[in-house]
């Protein structure tokens, strides 16, 4: 090898970002390296951790819910949004229970229900559609990943 490693190429990138940034008044420790190929090269739980910092709560919580779960933190985040998210669903249930009407609390809920679930399962790249398109780019059979989700299949009804 001629001595080139990621560690300083990554090094490189970010002091050649830092020179050509120093008179707009960023610090340098707003400098993230990410890779467009694959998120799990460079510091994207990083800069995401950043974004969440910096970001008011109605803005972050549009961007958790327009991005798909690509790190740790991301996932983190959106754990959490979604945990707010059914309190203020559980409220809007227990409204429907709130009118004396037999079975209304049953015709309210279940729709409720089955919308938040799908939503969640969208939030978290559990639809068909992205488990195939998680297998094609992993080159395994989607069997083999839906039997690491035992209860996936029960959802889909």
């Amino acid at each position: 090898m001629d001595g080139i490693t990621g560690e300083n190429i990554h090094e490189e990138i970010v002091t050649v970002c830092a020179e050509n940034i120093k008179d707009s008044g960023i610090p340098t420790t707003s400098i993230f390296i990410i890779s467009n190929y694959d998120p799990s090269v460079g510091e994207f739980d990083k800069l995401m951790d950043a974004i969440f910092k910096t970001l008011p709560q109605n803005k972050k919580e549009a961007l958790l819910y327009s991005i798909p779960p690509l790190s740790h933190q991301v996932i983190k985040e959106k754990k959490k949004w979604l945990m707010r998210r059914a309190y203020r669903v559980s409220v809007l249930s227990a409204t429907g229970t709130a009118i004396p009407i037999p079975m209304l609390d049953l015709c309210v809920d279940l729709p409720i229900l089955q919308f938040e679930i799908r939503f969640y399962m969208k939030e978290f790249s559990l639809t068909e559609d992205k488990i195939n398109h998680t297998c094609d780019k992993l080159k395994i059979e989607d069997q083999k990943l839906l039997s690491k989700l035992p209860h996936y299949q029960s959802l889909l009804v």
